[in-house]
């Protein structure tokens, strides 16, 4: 998008500022930038053209605030750029800040597991108990719920603290 707007800037026509930022440019940010330039270039409207492309739906609202306010459209892009810069940094931070829980996440599910398998190597037989007896076949499906529901219930909340 930079490129784009720079080429705008030297006063090249929008059609053709978008076709020399897409050779430049890679997938999907090229095919972004022919649709641009096909529509420019007629005289389409590039609205339109952008709707096939759900990434490119704050492109789409600077071009359509560019065309019915007069802001120059260069402006309007270099805009929209940092907020996606920003917008991709923040994302970044949360996925990061996340990543301790998902893990403590994981570590919790699996410990009930652990625990058997260091009863069974100590000689315990935990296993022979929670298949064994009806009472542990109860405990079993419980506790297999619950590790469920737990995991069910992190997963909500590390989701919601990224969307």
């Amino acid at each position: 998008m930079s490129a784009f707007a720079a080429e705008l800037r030297t006063g090249a026509h929008p059609a053709r500022a978008a076709a020399c930022a897409a050779e430049d440019s890679e997938s999907p940010a090229t095919e972004v930038l022919r649709a641009i330039a096909a529509a420019s270039a007629r005289g389409g409207d590039v609205e339109v053209a952008l709707a096939d492309f759900p990434d490119a739906r704050h492109l789409a609202r600077a071009w359509r605030l560019a065309v019915d306010h007069g802001v120059p459209l260069a402006d309007v892009l270099e805009a929209v750029r940092r907020d996606l810069d920003r917008r991709v940094t923040f994302t970044r931070q949360v996925q990061a800040r996340m990543a301790g829980p998902r893990t403590s996440t994981a570590v919790l599910a699996g410990l009930p597991l652990f625990g058997v398998l260091l009863g069974e190597l100590t000689g315990a037989g935990p296993l022979a108990v929670l298949t064994g007896s009806a009472a542990g076949q109860v405990l079993l499906v419980v506790g297999a719920l619950l590790i469920c529901a737990g995991l069910r219930w992190s997963g909500r909340l590390t989701r919601q603290v990224i969307a």
